[in-house]
């Protein structure tokens, strides 16, 4: 009779053959299956601790760039505000007047940018800026009386100007003082600080020699 199977050496053989394959194969599998979490759960634990770091960063930022935008609308808006507030004291144009308001009426500058004083009229009138303000004006007048030239003086003077006192500073200079309201509110920066000196206060400085008047000097403040 044939032996059973199982009682062959090659069946025993075989058998061990297959366990071993069997059990290489699964220590094989079991480490890559528990390894390849791991580097997914750290990838994850370091990117979360940036994201939660970075966000208030970029709030705040995006905050600021937001008050900083507002405080700036704000100044322009207050400064617009201010600019609308400067109106035409005078006549024709002349002391505490805005610059634009000037040069509407006289046209452009002629001087030079850097010159310190613009000229208007063929350079028969001179004017001086305080923060595009005009705060001292010369009118040339060629000889006239004093009464001719403190009539054309009149129209670039604040139309509420009250006299307050005149006076001879020396041979060749009369002086009269003014206050004008509406001068205090156009100049108000100028006048700011200066405790000694009333706001609103201007002079007109009528120069003459043995021809006559041959400027007219509205400026403000008290000192001829």
């Amino acid at each position: 009779m044939n032996k059973p199977i199982y009682k062959k050496w090659w069946f025993w053989l075989i058998a061990v053959f297959i366990i071993c394959a069997i059990a290489i194969a699964t220590g094989q599998e079991d480490p890559k299956e528990q390894a390849e979490p791991e580097p997914s759960n750290v990838a994850a634990n370091e990117d979360e601790p940036n994201e939660a770091v970075d966000a208030p960063s970029q709030s705040k930022e995006v905050e600021q760039q937001t008050e900083t935008g507002k405080t700036e609308s704000e100044t322009q808006q207050q400064n617009n505000q201010a600019n609308n507030d400067l109106v035409q004291i005078t006549k024709s144009g002349g002391l505490g007047d805005p610059k634009s308001i000037i040069e509407k009426n006289y046209g452009n500058d002629e001087n030079e940018p850097d010159s310190g004083m613009s000229a208007y009229k063929n350079k028969s009138l001179l004017v001086m800026y305080y923060d595009d303000i005009a705060f001292n004006v010369t009118l040339y007048t060629e000889g006239s009386t004093k009464e001719e030239a403190l009539g054309e003086a009149n129209a670039i003077m604040p139309t509420d100007a009250v006299k307050v006192k005149e006076y001879k500073a020396d041979e060749n200079r009369d002086v009269i003082q003014f206050e004008s309201e509406g001068l205090a509110n156009q100049l108000k920066g100028f006048y700011d600080g200066q405790d000694d000196l009333k706001p609103g206060t201007f002079i007109a400085i009528v120069k003459h020699d043995d021809k006559g008047v041959y400027a007219v000097i509205i400026a403000a403040g008290d000192n001829p």
